[in-house]
């Protein structure tokens, strides 16, 4: 795996994991996603026995390591475009200026797009995939089932748990922001002036709940 593929797959984990999953709980570990099932295919992927990796193929045949690395690359940068508040730590000015947005519409067009990365996924399948890429793909697929599957549940209607949730992530954001410049000063108060619409949406979302 390049550093640049590394990269990006750490990201679309994080952002999936903004969603409110625990990437790697009981259901993953639980899972066909063993050691052993990795090194039972070593062989054929070493020798290039794989779909998509045989010797039969030209010099610049796009393969289905190819494509998923261009899966991740794009799934990446979809998740950071919905994604303002780690956008905006990697120094997003634009996402730095405003919350998320949680509104039933937004929910609906990540649900619809990530399904259908989850259909380009599975259309690559793992029979083509080298013996090192194996754990992407499954934690990948994965992941991605599992955010389809929480968003079933409508989980916005109660975003709080306990005494933490969309309010108290706020304290965190202020204790982990420190404006460098006048660039990013403006962007954090952008950011509070977005507080009311942000609110509202959740009190939106906790109201249909009740």
């Amino acid at each position: 795996r390049s550093a640049g593929s590394g990269r990006a797959l750490r990201s679309v984990l994080c952002g999936l994991a903004s969603c409110g999953l625990v990437l790697f709980g009981p259901a993953l570990l639980n899972s066909a996603i063993t050691p052993a099932a990795y090194a039972a295919t070593s062989a054929d992927a070493a020798a290039g026995t794989g779909a998509g990796q045989g010797a039969g193929q030209g010099a610049h045949a796009i393969t289905d390591v190819d494509r998923l690395d261009d899966l991740i690359a794009r799934l990446a940068a979809f998740e950071k475009a919905n994604d303002p508040i780690t956008a905006g730590r990697e120094g997003d000015l634009a996402a730095a200026s405003r919350l998320p947005d949680v509104t039933p519409q937004t929910d609906a067009r990540l649900l619809s797009a990530r399904q259908g990365f989850l259909a380009e996924l599975d259309a690559i399948g793992r029979d083509g995939l080298l013996a090192e890429r194996l754990l992407d793909y499954d934690i990948l697929q994965w992941s991605l089932s599992a955010t389809i599957t929480l968003a079933g549940h409508d989980p916005d209607v109660m975003p709080f748990s306990n005494d933490s949730g969309f309010h108290t992530a706020l304290v965190w954001l202020a204790n982990n922001t420190t404006p460098r410049n006048e660039a990013e000063a403006r962007a954090w108060i952008a950011r509070m002036a977005d507080l009311p619409r942000y609110f509202d949406e959740n009190r939106a979302n906790m109201e249909r709940g009740i």
